[in-house]
């Protein structure tokens, strides 16, 4: 009856950290839809450019060649306007091209779908492990009630229940073991752990 009680102690312990542990995964799943929302518009703005200084950019270039071929008495500010044309051309092609370097990539990163199925499992894995303990705080008191009603039968069906949960126990422990030093590390590098993730495997910086 004693260690029923130190394990309905442990049990509460348990329920506090697992929501605990809840509260720091919607933190850093928030930081994660932050950056999901940062590259995104990342995206959305390079496509703006590339298409403000490629296609949007070619007729108004255009009539002011047109423009331009008009015979003027000046040859030399025709030559520097001439100059300054093809110079802006140039610069135009240019952004487009950086901005089109720059989207390419990114395209094929979808973060907020990731973001999304962690959303899912932190759910299920902070609902089951609530059920969890709160079937292991059922065994306890259930052990109590057996115990003090002294039935055979009953405690030694809910030892081995007790058993059984002990097992699970050590198992959900070490998967959030594994998983802890994997988002240490995740965090610890960021940058890192987002070009591991990205399909197209970006430059880290």
């Amino acid at each position: 009856m004693i260690l029923a009680v130190l394990s309905c102690g442990a049990i509460g312990v348990g329920l506090f950290g697992n929501d605990d542990l809840h509260n720091a995964m919607l933190q850093s799943i928030q930081a994660g839809n932050s950056l999901a929302q940062l590259v995104n518009t990342v995206k959305n703005q390079s496509s703006i450019l590339e298409e403000a200084m490629g296609s949007r950019a070619r007729a108004p270039l255009a009539r002011l060649a047109d423009a331009l071929d008009a015979p003027v008495a000046n040859q030399t500010a025709l030559g520097t306007l001439l100059r300054a044309l093809s110079a802006l051309r140039n610069n135009a092609s240019a952004a487009a091209s950086a901005a089109d370097n720059l989207r390419r990539p990114l395209a094929a990163l979808n973060l907020d779908a990731f973001m999304k199925r962690l959303w899912v499992w932190e759910a299920a894995r902070w609902a089951g492990g609530m059920v969890g303990w709160c079937c292991g705080g059922g065994i306890c008191v259930a052990l109590l009630a057996a115990a003090a009603r002294r039935s055979r039968r009953a405690l030694l069906l809910l030892c081995v229940c007790a058993l059984g949960a002990l097992v699970a126990c050590w198992a959900v422990g070490a998967a959030l073991a594994a998983g802890a030093v994997a988002a240490a590390d995740a965090c610890q590098d960021p940058a890192r752990a987002l070009a591991l993730h990205a399909p197209h495997r970006l430059p880290v910086d």
